[in-house]
């Protein structure tokens, strides 16, 4: 089975079942893992909206075959709309 991860500053991968809380702050957007490592998804402030926005992605993008998910905040400021795309298409890009 494949699995989701979320792109973190810089290009850092988090796997989404090892988030166990998001907190925004001052700072943007960071997830707690259950490991106690704390990750910056966001550079910038952010809305509540972007918080859920990335909850409901991930529940969207559970891994359903054997291709893994990779998640990536939005390209525009504001914007509350997470990117994914599965990673064997990332990979033929290169």
């Amino acid at each position: 089975m494949g699995s989701v991860w979320v792109r973190a500053q810089g290009d850092v991968l988090v796997r989404a079942d090892a988030i166990v809380a998001l907190a925004l702050g001052p700072e943007g957007l960071r997830a707690e893992c259950g490991a106690g490592a704390a990750v910056r998804l966001t550079g910038t402030p952010c809305s509540t909206a972007l918080m859920l926005g990335l909850a409901e992605v991930i529940d969207r993008a559970s891994p359903r075959d054997s291709r893994a998910v990779i998640i990536t905040p939005p390209a525009e400021p504001g914007s509350a709309t997470w990117r994914w795309e599965f990673a064997d298409t990332l990979v033929e890009r290169c």
